[in-house]
């Protein structure tokens, strides 16, 4: 029986909230994770091949003359048991039609991590990919907070000059 993964999830707040790094420990625990930095990683290519990397695709220097389009569609075709993707600093993505793509893949549970909640999102790439708004807009979301200094107890690590 194939189960397909329905618990995707917007993760936004500002800079230094944790976000990450919960995420991360989350995704320790878990088979078959790709964590991506979008801040490096930005245009839709790019992430495509970062999938692939984690999906043991090798790197990207082989794929240079395979269409984007080929490797979304390669993509869909490798992933066949629950994978999570976490897509990291998601607000500096330049499309955002490979979060529409990554987003209908069945098996796969998509994690986006932004500084900006999405409807503050630049939503540039909505108006051609119309199903893309309300798709994210349905994401669980989970906000974080800014720490304050009355904020951190005893259970956080104390960071000194940040």
């Amino acid at each position: 029986m194939r189960r397909t993964c329905t618990g995707c999830a917007f993760v936004y707040g500002p800079p230094g909230a944790g976000k990450t790094c919960a995420v991360r420990c989350v995704c320790d625990e878990l088979e078959n994770v790709i964590f991506i930095d979008c801040f490096g990683s930005h245009a839709r290519r790019s992430v495509l091949n970062r999938v692939l990397e984690g999906l043991g695709e090798g790197n990207s220097l082989g794929r240079r003359s395979v269409s984007t389009d080929d490797l979304s569609a390669r993509i869909r075709r490798m992933i066949d048991t629950p994978t999570v993707v976490v897509l990291d600093e998601a607000d500096q993505l330049d499309e955002l039609r490979v979060v529409h793509e990554l987003y209908g893949i069945p098996e796969l549970t998509l994690v986006l991590i932004s500084n900006e909640p999405w409807r503050e999102f630049d939503l540039r790439d909505v108006e051609s990919h119309p199903r893309l708004d309300s798709r994210i807009g349905s994401l669980g979301e989970i906000p974080f907070s800014a720490y304050t200094d009355s904020g951190r107890g005893s259970r956080y690590l104390p960071f000194h000059g940040s």
